[in-house]
């Protein structure tokens, strides 16, 4: 017969809970919208926890005034650098994704679903990663490590950008 401590420590591993977050910046600001050409901006979560931090699901959510074009960013953003996605380490940075984003098509090039919603005027687009349910994965975040996404052009003409991360401490 098992200890309550036992039973106990099983079920805390077995549970976790899940979080959300949204990558912000050195303001705490989620929107990635602005001017990024002449100074390249940084977005992250970073886990300052003493544990790991599995993520399960990423989705980022584009708005823009127009319906959305395959070969533009939004519905008219010709992007010259890309969104950049890393994980960021004290002494290391790693790509998630092969090649920087330039265009609303080119995540239909990574396993997500990408959805397009109309709401009057304005249009949608959201991109999900859904890595425990299509991949049966994650990304680790160890303890000091962040996920990183870079923007190094102008995004003023978007009405809302974001990305958000959802997952869970400790044990995958």
């Amino acid at each position: 017969m098992d200890s309550l401590i036992t039973v106990a420590t099983r079920f805390m591993k077995n549970s976790s809970k899940y979080y959300n977050f949204f990558l912000t910046d050195e303001n705490n600001n989620s929107k990635m919208i602005g001017d990024y050409r002449d100074i390249t901006k940084k977005f992250k979560f970073s886990n300052i926890e003493k544990r790991t931090f599995y993520i399960t699901n990423i989705v980022i959510s584009i708005t823009d005034n127009e319906k959305f074009k395959s070969l533009v960013y939004g519905s008219d953003l010709e992007l010259e650098n890309g969104i950049q996605l890393t994980i960021k380490g004290l002494l290391y940075e790693r790509n998630l994704i092969e090649n920087n984003i330039y265009t609303n098509e080119d995540w239909l090039k990574y396993n997500c679903n990408v959805e397009q919603f109309t709401f009057g005027t304005t249009t949608t687009l959201r991109i999900t990663f859904n890595f425990h349910k299509d991949t049966d994965s994650f990304i680790r975040l160890l303890p000091s490590e962040s996920f990183v996404c870079y923007l190094k052009d102008n995004f003023t003409s978007l009405l809302s950008h974001t990305i958000n991360i959802t997952g869970h401490y400790g044990e995958k």
